[in-house]
């Protein structure tokens, strides 16, 4: 039997958790989030971006891992 690999970038979960984060993202503006407060309108933007994505991104690898390691 080959062992599976647990490598960040090649797993479905990783993938499918940003696309739910960045997803999240575009619902967030309908939230009482007042973004007249930052100094700019577009930084705060792509920060949230950034921040949404990598957090999807590694919640969705970490999701993946446990159902593939509870799988065993």
């Amino acid at each position: 039997m080959k062992k599976k690999s647990y490598k960040l970038f090649k797993m479905w979960g990783s993938y499918f958790g940003a696309v739910v984060a960045i997803s999240l993202l575009f619902w967030l503006p309908n939230t009482n989030i007042d973004f007249s407060k930052f100094a700019t309108d577009f930084m705060p933007i792509i920060f949230l971006f950034l921040i949404f994505s990598i957090i999807g991104f590694l919640m969705g690898w970490g999701i993946h891992s446990l159902i593939r390691k509870l799988k065993k």
